[in-house]
């Protein structure tokens, strides 16, 4: 019996140890994508993964920063690693030119999802 209880001891702290206590990573779905802003010969990525939410925020050339994207929607921002991009149009459809694309402005620029 003692055995027993050992044994079903050893199996339920295996079990707690080996599930991962992360939470499932969500964030809405149309923030998901790579997009693309340009201002003054300068591009822009930001790079929202699904996944994990592995995504990251780039300057070319000059900065890229990786880390988890969260929408804090109660103050308007976008956060990618400690980067926090303010959001004022979020992501919607536009009709450009009888193309329809996802746009959004962040921190005064606009995005286009690729």
């Amino acid at each position: 019996m003692k055995n027993t209880c050992y044994i079903i001891f050893l199996l339920l702290l295996t079990t707690a140890f080996s599930c991962d206590k992360k939470q499932a990573y969500k964030i809405d779905e149309n923030y998901v994508g790579l997009w693309t802003g340009h201002e003054n010969g300068q591009v822009y990525f930001v790079d929202i993964s699904q996944q994990k939410g592995e995504s990251s925020y780039e300057v070319q050339g000059k900065e890229i920063i990786y880390g988890t994207a969260k929408v804090d929607e109660k103050n308007d921002k976008l956060i990618i690693g400690k980067k926090e991009l303010s959001i004022e149009t979020p992501p919607h459809e536009e009709d450009i030119g009888g193309v329809v694309r996802w746009q959004m402005t962040l921190d005064g620029l606009e995005y286009t999802r690729s």
